[in-house]
C-alpha cells in the first residue's frame, strides 16, 4: 500500500482511516492524528466499536504560519464527512504521536475563554451583531457537545443577557434585508460573469493540462478528469483506472450498494454508498452518475 502522496492526497488517505501512516513533503499522519511537519494540526477521535461506534473530528484553531494554516485547511476539508466537529486548542499527541491523551482540561478551558470572548464582543458589536450572537451561542452549543461526546462533566451555560442580544441581533437583521437581497443580485451576476471566464480554464482542467481546478465551478459538483492511467477528482483525490472501471460495474448495475462488511476500494479510498441511479459516495466525495458516465464515455467503457 502505498504511503507516499501530495499533500491533498495525504489528507485524504488519513480521513478514511484504512492505513496506520503516510506522509507528504512536508504533511504525515500516524494512526488518527495528521500533522504538518511535526505539529498535531488535526485528529479522528473513535469511541465505541461496531454498530455503537461514534467518530469526531478534532481540528486545532491555533495560528501556525500561512504553510500550516494551509495544511490545517486541508485537513477539515478532507475530513469534513465526519461528525461531529470541534475545533479545539489542542488535539494532543505532541510528544508521542498517538500515545498521548488529549488535553480536556485545557481544551474546556479554553472553550471557557473563548466563549466569554465571543459574547463580550456581540455586546459590543455595532455591526455584525446577528452573526456574532449565532457564534457565541454556536459556540456554547460545540463546547457543550464536546463535553458530551468525551463523557465530561462540564456545561456551559448561556449568558442571562441573551434574549437581549437576540433582540438587538433581530433589529439589525431587518435593516440588512434590503442591503442582502441587493448585494446576493450582484454577486450572483459576478459569478456568472466568474464562471464563463473560468469556462476555458474548466476545459483545459478537464483535458487534464496542469492547472487548478477554478473554484466558480464547485457548486457544480465533484468532477473526474483522466491523467495517465489515473483518474483526478476536482477535489486533488487520485484513483487508479482499473478500479474505477471494476467500480463502474457496481453504478451500473441499477441496485444499491453499502458498506457493510464486505469493502469495495477505489484506490486508497473505501466506497461507502452507491445508490439505485449510481452515484457514488466515497469519504468526503459525492460523484454524481452523470460524471462518471461522462468519463466512461471518454474511455469508451
Amino acid at each position: 500500500m502505498r504511503s507516499v502522496f501530495n499533500n491533498a492526497m495525504c489528507a485524504h488517505v488519513w480521513a478514511q482511516q484504512n492505513q496506520e501512516e503516510g506522509r507528504s513533503n512536508n504533511t504525515s499522519f500516524r494512526g488518527e492524528c495528521f500533522f504538518s511537519y511535526r505539529e498535531p494540526i488535526a485528529r479522528i477521535v473513535q469511541r465505541g466499536c461496531g454498530p455503537a461506534r461514534r467518530r469526531a473530528l478534532l481540528v486545532t484553531h491555533r495560528r501556525f504560519s500561512v504553510t500550516t494554516s494551509g495544511h490545517t485547511s486541508g485537513a477539515w476539508i478532507a475530513a469534513r464527512h465526519i461528525s461531529p466537529h470541534f475545533n479545539v486548542l489542542d488535539v494532543g499527541n505532541t510528544k508521542h504521536f498517538c500515545r498521548e491523551a488529549i488535553p480536556h482540561r485545557e481544551n474546556l478551558a479554553d472553550y471557557a475563554e473563548r466563549i466569554a470572548s465571543a459574547f463580550a464582543e456581540a455586546r459590543r458589536a455595532r455591526t455584525q451583531k446577528p452573526w456574532k450572537v449565532d457564534g457565541a451561542i454556536g459556540l456554547v452549543n460545540e463546547a457543550n457537545a464536546y463535553a458530551a461526546f468525551f463523557g465530561l462533566k462540564r456545561r456551559y451555560r448561556m449568558p442571562a443577557n441573551l434574549a437581549e442580544l437576540q433582540t438587538a441581533a433581530a433589529a439589525e437583521t431587518a435593516k440588512q434585508e434590503t442591503r442582502t437581497a441587493e448585494r446576493e443580485a450582484k454577486c450572483r451576476a459576478a459569478a456568472a460573469a466568474q464562471r464563463e471566464e473560468d469556462k476555458e480554464t474548466l476545459a483545459l482542467w478537464l483535458a487534464g493540462v496542469a492547472v487548478r481546478f477554478p473554484h466558480s465551478w464547485d457548486d457544480n459538483g465533484i468532477r473526474l478528469r483522466v491523467v495517465g492511467e489515473t483518474v483526478e477528482t476536482s477535489r486533488g483525490a487520485v484513483v487508479p483506472l482499473a478500479h474505477c472501471r471494476r467500480i463502474l460495474a457496481l453504478c451500473r448495475a441499477g441496485k444499491e450498494y453499502v458498506h457493510n462488511g464486505h469493502t469495495e476500494h477505489v484506490g486508497q479510498f473505501r466506497v461507502d454508498h452507491i445508490d439505485v441511479e449510481g452515484n457514488v459516495m466515497a469519504g468526503c466525495h459525492f460523484i454524481p452518475r452523470a460524471e462518471i458516465d461522462r468519463i466512461a464515455a471518454l474511455l469508451q467503457w
